[in-house]
Order: C-alpha cells, then structure tokens, then sequence
C-alpha cells in the first residue's frame, strides 16, 4: 500500500496546515469519509501521526490533534529561525541574475506600499519575495542592504 493510500500523508498534511485545529476530536468515521479511506487505514495512520507527536490518544476518549506548549513553540522558531538562516546562505552562494532582479523589484515595490502605509500589500509581495524560486532567499539577502548597528 503507498503512504497515499493509507491515508498517512494526507491525516498528517491536514494537521500541519492547520485544516485540523489544535485540541480538535478526531473521529475515525469523520476521517474515513474525509479521506475515502477504511476505518482500519485511519486507525493506522492515527498511529503514526500519533508517533510523529501530531496526535495525542486517551482511553476512552479517542484521538485529538495535541496542542503545542509554549516552550515547544519557542523551541520550534529558534529551529526555524536557524535552518532559514542557513538556508539564505546557501542560496545566497548561489543566486543567479535573473533572481536577483526580480527580488530587488519586489523590495522596491515593497518600500513603496510601506511608504503608503498598505501593510497587506507589504505581506502579499512578502510572500511574493520567498517564492521567488530556489533562490529568492540569495536575492533578498543581496537586494536588501544590511543594517548595522552602531
């Protein structure tokens, strides 16, 4: 059976999307029709996105998606925070031209909607900026000067 097929990805995908809510019941027949899948392959699959600490179960309650603490959140930004400085190196070693025009657009048109105070179209070309291909974070990191601290 491929993970597809047995539900996994999909259960685990809609957690981590935030489709299913922290705190929120999981119920197998709920997840059967959701997924088109048996109840036995949801059964399955709530026990590895329970492995993968997505899902807490109780006897006699059932399975719900866990709630992250505090500290864990705090713990996951500092991870993020490194891994997505890494990665801006790394892309930054290997931008091309191309990327680095269209990132330095958009930054221009950043600071104009800033300069209008359109804080929805600074968060739009925000998420434009990071989709600029395997080495948009390579053409931010050129195209936005650094500010020191003096």
């Amino acid at each position: 059976m491929s993970p597809r097929a047995d539900g996994y990805e999909d259960l685990r995908k809609a957690i981590v999307s935030g489709e299913l809510l922290p705190g929120e019941r999981l119920l197998e027949e709920d997840l059967s029709a959701r997924f088109g899948l048996r109840r036995a392959a949801v059964r399955m699959a709530l026990v590895r996105v329970e492995h993968d600490g997505l899902v807490q179960r109780e006897r006699h309650r059932g399975a719900t998606v866990r709630r992250v603490s505090e500290s864990e959140a705090v713990e996951i930004l500092e991870a993020r925070a490194a891994l997505e400085g890494l990665a801006a190196r790394h892309a930054a070693l290997n931008a091309d031209d191309a990327a680095v025009g269209t990132l330095r657009a958009i930054v221009a048109e950043m600071r104009e909607l800033r300069e209008r105070g359109d804080l929805l179209g600074v968060s739009n070309a925000n998420a434009r900026l990071h989709g600029v291909g395997p080495d948009a974070d390579a053409g931010a990191a050129r195209a936005v000067p650094r500010q020191h601290s003096t």
